[in-house]
């Protein structure tokens, strides 16, 4: 078995409820925005690699410019 490590560039306002399980402050449509997204993703976010946040005009959720970060994925491959 081995870890596969997947690197998602997201909107930075996600983290609570990617990370935590925190929606305080998020609508209901981006709540479903989030738990769309993780259903579809590779694997289960673990981490935030605080190094990359800053405004790109993209993210791997929607084609909307914003304050992103790059989120880590783990998936387990057997």
């Amino acid at each position: 078995m081995n870890i596969e490590i997947i690197r998602y560039r997201l909107p930075i306002y996600w983290i609570g409820a990617l990370i935590n399980g925190d929606y305080t402050g998020i609508s209901n449509e981006e709540a479903q925005e989030v738990d769309d997204f993780v259903k579809h993703a590779d694997g289960c976010p673990v981490g935030v690699d605080w190094g990359t946040e800053g405004f790109y005009s993209y993210n791997d959720a929607n084609a909307i410019g914003g304050t992103c970060v790059d989120v880590i994925f783990s998936k387990y491959n057997q």
